[in-house]
Parts: structure tokens; sequence; C-alpha cells
């Protein structure tokens, strides 16, 4: 069927990058929050990226409500998931030291 159609397997299957709006969207999000945000440790938010890109593709393919849930990062999520990792800062009513991104 791919070769009838000239695309590849993946697009097929919806398993391109290309085909993931929630997945290029939060990309672009982390880009523009990184290079318009002053003074984040870039380790720090590379990790973020990381691990939020990990637990994105656990979630994709399952078959749960909680995949179904998964929304885009907007530049205020991944501020507010910096704001998690950074020792000893609140974050609303809660107090994170060197917090897990999933936690």
């Amino acid at each position: 069927m791919a070769t009838l159609l000239r695309v590849t397997v993946s697009d097929l299957l919806a398993d391109s990058a290309d085909s993931d709006p929630i997945l290029e969207v939060s990309k672009a999000e982390w880009w523009n929050w990184v290079r318009n945000t002053a003074g984040i440790n870039g380790q720090v938010a590379t990790k973020l990226r990381d691990e939020w890109l990990e637990a994105y593709e656990l979630t994709k393919g399952a078959a749960s409500a909680r995949a179904k849930l998964v929304t885009e990062m907007k530049a205020e999520d991944w501020q507010h998931l910096y704001d998690q990792q950074k020792p000893s800062s609140i974050v609303g009513d809660r107090t994170y030291e060197n917090g897990s991104l999933f936690t």
C-alpha cells in the first residue's frame, strides 16, 4: 500500500513525527521558551525536553485514557516544569526539592 501511494509506512500508520501535531507544537514551544527565557540552565532545560519526549512516546502508543489526555506543551508549561526542577522552588502550594518531571 505504501508503495502504491508513494508514502512511508510510518505515514500510513500516522507514526511519523511530521504527522503528530502534539509533538511538533511541543518541540517548537520548547525552542521558543529556550530562546526567549534569560538565565535558564541548558542542562536542566534539555533534561526536561528529553524526559517529556520519552514519556510522550510511552503514552502515545498506549491504549489508555491517560494517552488521550496528552496535550501539546506551551512555553508556560515548559517554564512550570523548569521551576519544579530548581532546588527548593515553590510552585503553587507545593515545594519541590530537585523534583522529578513526573512526580
